[in-house]
């Protein structure tokens, strides 16, 4: 699959299976941030793998409000994509933006407090293949993709 075109500028240029592909990962996470939080609060089990402080379940519970707004920002990512909109580029990065801060956090979390490494675990696929995506979006944007 290439990544670029040289036909226009913007997430138009984009090769339009990777343009697919991408959407579609999105729309994905966006379901499978809702899937997370419904079985984090469904599946004791695997709410004790995930929780950063087991005796303040708010403390997990906060990221909530946060993770519904990733939910909502992949959402609109994917439909931008799909569409082929400009603005897609902005919705992506709000999404990577969204997931970053909490892995980072993360990431200075768990060996100070010695938990969440599941979390942490949870976070770090996301983030990884978010950032990508938002790259080649925004390189797309800027009209910095390889011809095919």
């Amino acid at each position: 699959m290439v990544v670029g075109s040289s036909s226009h500028r913007g997430v138009g240029s984009l090769d339009p299976a990777a343009r697919r592909v991408f959407s579609l990962y999105l729309a994905a996470q966006a379901v499978a941030g809702v899937l997370f939080w419904a079985l984090f609060h469904g599946v004791d089990e695997i709410r004790t793998e995930i929780e950063l402080v087991a005796t303040v379940p708010a403390v997990t519970d906060s990221f909530l409000l946060a993770d519904a707004a990733v939910v909502a920002t992949s959402a609109a990512a994917a439909w931008g994509l799909h569409r082929g909109a400009r603005w897609a580029v902005v919705a992506v990065a709000l999404t990577t933006g969204g997931l970053l801060y909490p892995t980072l956090f993360l990431i200075a979390w768990v060996p100070a407090a010695e938990t969440g490494l599941g979390a942490l675990a949870v976070m770090v696929p996301p983030t990884l293949l978010t950032s990508w995506i938002t790259w080649q979006v925004w390189r797309a944007e800027r009209g910095e993709l390889p011809s095919r």
